[in-house]
C-alpha cells in the first residue's frame, strides 16, 4: 500500500491532480474534452488546440490520410495561413517522411530540405517545427504538424507525452469517423425501410382487396381447390398488408418528431378500453385500470400506441386460461412506471429475453398473426421518452409488461417546451419493477 498505509484515500477531482502532476492532469482535461465532441474535424480543432496550449505552440495543422486517393487531407488548422498545404503526398516532405516512417519528428526550420517552405514559416516567424504521426491500433490515420516562434527544448518526457496527446486525439477522431458512418448507414437503411414498406403497401391492399371482389362476385363459379387458393392468396396479402403497417408503425415510433404535450393517463387508457371492447368481451377477459392515473408529458399517440400494443399482446399471446389483464402505475423519483401484466401463460427466461426484437415471435405466438414488430414499438417509444421497456414472467403465470416515462421537471410551465425531449433525456437511472405489493385498481370485466 502507499506509504505502507493501510488505508488509502486520495482525491480524483482534475485540480488536486493538477497539483500532483500536471502531465497527467493534462492528459486527463484533452480526454474529457475530446470525448465531449461530436464530429471529427470537432475532435481534431479541439485536440489541436489544447495541444497548442500546453507546449505553447503558434501554430498547427492536422492531416488525415485519403487512402483512395493516397494523399493527406488537411482537416485542422491554427495559426497560418494553409494556402496551397490542403494537400500533400504520402510520401512529401516533413510530413510525409514521419508518416511513412512512423516517427516523431522535429527540426529546426532553417534545416528544412524544402526552401520555399523554409521562407515562408520563417515570414511567421517560425523557428522549429514538429510533426507527429497519428497512429490507432497500429495504423497510422493522419499526421499532426506543429510549429514554434522559438527553438523547442525537447525532452523524452515531453516527447512521449505529445505523442500519448497525438494517440489520444486519434482514437476519438477515427472513434468519430465510424459513428459518423454508422449513422450514414442507418439512415440509408431506414430510408430503404421506409421507401420499401411505402411501395409495397399500394399493391398489398390491392392484392387483398381485388381478391376479396373476386371471392365475393365470382366464388361460385371456382371449385373448391380454386377458392382454397383465393382464401390463401387473401390471407397472405393480409398478412403483408399488416406487417407494412407495422413497419410504418415502427419508424414513426422511432423517427417521427414527437408532439410532446400534457396527456392524461386516464383518457388514454378509456380509450384503449374502448377499442378493445370487442375483443375482451368475446373471450371474457377482464381489464383493470388505476384508480388515479397520472397526467405525464409525452406524445398522446405514442403513449396510446404502447399501451394498445401490450394489451394486444396479452389477448394474442395470453393463451385459452387468460382472463384478466391489468395496468398499474407507481413512480420512481425521475419516472412514472406503467406496467401491462396478464394471467396468461407466461414465457421463459429466454423467451424474455428476446421479446422486444424487432421482428421476435415466441414460442406461444404460433398460430397467432402478428409482425414481430410490437414490443420492438414499446421499446422505441420507450426510449424516445427517456425511459425503459422490460418484461417479468414466468411459465404458466403471466407476464408483466413494464415502461417507463420521465417526469417532466417541476419548474417547466404548462406552455412551454423545456420538459424532457425526444432523444434529448437520459434515463437518469434505471426505473425497476415497482416494489412488493398491489397497486388499487378499479376493473371491469366483459362477458
Amino acid at each position: 500500500m502507499l506509504f505502507n498505509q493501510k488505508f488509502v484515500s486520495v482525491p480524483c477531482g482534475q485540480r488536486e491532480m493538477h497539483r500532483r502532476n500536471q502531465d497527467l492532469s493534462f492528459v486527463l482535461e484533452l480526454s474529457n474534452a475530446l470525448a465531449a465532441m461530436n464530429g471529427p474535424d470537432e475532435v481534431l480543432e479541439t485536440g489541436l488546440r489544447k495541444v497548442r496550449d500546453q507546449f505553447g505552440l503558434e501554430t498547427g495543422r492536422v492531416y488525415l490520410v485519403d487512402h483512395a486517393r493516397e494523399i493527406l487531407v488537411l482537416h485542422a488548422s491554427q495559426g497560418l495561413d494553409v494556402g496551397g498545404l490542403e494537400q500533400m503526398g504520402l510520401d512529401e516532405g516533413f510530413s510525409g517522411r514521419a508518416y511513412s516512417g512512423r516517427v516523431f519528428l522535429a527540426q529546426r526550420v532553417d534545416d528544412l530540405d524544402d526552401a520555399k517552405r523554409v521562407g515562408m514559416l520563417r515570414a511567421k516567424g517560425l523557428e522549429s517545427v514538429v510533426c507527429l504521426p497519428l497512429i490507432v491500433r497500429d495504423a497510422v490515420i493522419g499526421v499532426m504538424n506543429l510549429g514554434a516562434k522559438r527553438v523547442m527544448e525537447l525532452t523524452m518526457p515531453l516527447i512521449d507525452l505529445m505523442m500519448v496527446a497525438g494517440n489520444l486525439i486519434a482514437v476519438a477522431a477515427q472513434n468519430t469517423l465510424a459513428a459518423t458512418a454508422l449513422e450514414r448507414q442507418k439512415e440509408s437503411i431506414r430510408f430503404f425501410a421506409y421507401t420499401a414498406s411505402h411501395d409495397l403497401k399500394g399493391p398489398a391492399v390491392g392484392i387483398h382487396g381485388l381478391t376479396r371482389l373476386l371471392m365475393r362476385t365470382a366464388g361460385e363459379k371456382l371449385d373448391p381447390r380454386g377458392q382454397a387458393i383465393c382464401r390463401q392468396i387473401e390471407n397472405a396479402a393480409g398478412r403483408m398488408e399488416l406487417l407494412v403497417s407495422e413497419i410504418n408503425a415502427y419508424i414513426a415510433a422511432s423517427e417521427a418528431p414527437l408532439d410532446l404535450q400534457s396527456v392524461p393517463v386516464a383518457e388514454v387508457l378509456d380509450e384503449v378500453r374502448l377499442d378493445f371492447e370487442t375483443r375482451l368481451r368475446g373471450l371474457g377477459v377482464g381489464f383493470a385500470t388505476p384508480i388515479d392515473p397520472p397526467v405525464v408529458w409525452a406524445d398522446r399517440l405514442g403513449l396510446m400506441r404502447v399501451f394498445e400494443n401490450l394489451v394486444d399482446n396479452a389477448l394474442k399471446y395470453g393463451g385459452p386460461n387468460l382472463s384478466r389483464i391489468e395496468v398499474a402505475h407507481h413512480e420512481t423519483e425521475s419516472h412514472h412506471v406503467f406496467s401491462v401484466s396478464d394471467n396468461g401463460v407466461g414465457l421463459t427466461p429466454a423467451q424474455a429475453e428476446k421479446i422486444f426484437d424487432a421482428f421476435s415471435r415466441s414460442e406461444t405466438s404460433r398460430g397467432s398473426q402478428g409482425s414481430g414488430l410490437g414490443l420492438g414499438i414499446v421499446k422505441a417509444v420507450a426510449s424516445r421518452h427517456g425511459g425503459e421497456a422490460w418484461v417479468e414472467c414466468a411459465p404458466g403465470k403471466g407476464c408483466t409488461f413494464y415502461f417507463s416515462v420521465l417526469k417532466r421537471a417541476k419548474a417547466d410551465s404548462p406552455g412551454d417546451d423545456t420538459g424532457p425531449k425526444a432523444d434529448e433525456s437520459a434515463s437518469g437511472g434505471h426505473a425497476g419493477p415497482p416494489p412488493g405489493g398491489r397497486v388499487e385498481a378499479q376493473s371491469a370485466t366483459f362477458h
